[in-house]
């Protein structure tokens, strides 16, 4: 075949990468729940509203008392299973940056020998 008819190197080199874009692309879509527009970063905790929305992510049912304090979010979170955590969200990276637990109130114990009429 005469070398006039062969492809360039400079072609070969383009259409591999439009290939390969075009492949990463369409992974990138694939992705199950990857339904956020180019413009919005996942890391964008900017707004109290976005915030909650990472705690949910990360699996906790109950978001409160959310309030900014510079650099980081603070809130306190409960779990599926009831356990209650004070949380701290870092807004440049929009990762959990700690946890504490926060404490449960003993359970309430009735008063024995004591009715309510007696008193």
């Amino acid at each position: 075949m005469p070398r006039s008819h062969l492809p360039s190197v400079t072609a070969l080199r383009l259409t591999a990468a439009a290939l390969v874009v075009g492949v990463g692309l369409v992974a990138g879509q694939a992705r199950a729940g990857d339904m956020t527009p180019p413009d919005d970063k996942a890391d964008d905790v900017t707004t109290p509203q976005r915030a909650e929305a990472v705690f949910v992510r990360q699996g906790y049912v109950g978001v409160a008392d959310l309030r900014r304090r510079g650099g980081v979010w603070l809130a306190d979170v409960t779990e599926r299973n009831g356990r209650r955590w004070r949380a701290v969200l870092d807004v440049t990276t929009g990762e959990v940056a700690g946890l504490r637990p926060i404490p449960q109130p003993p359970p309430a114990r009735p008063v024995i020998g004591m009715q309510t009429s007696e008193r």
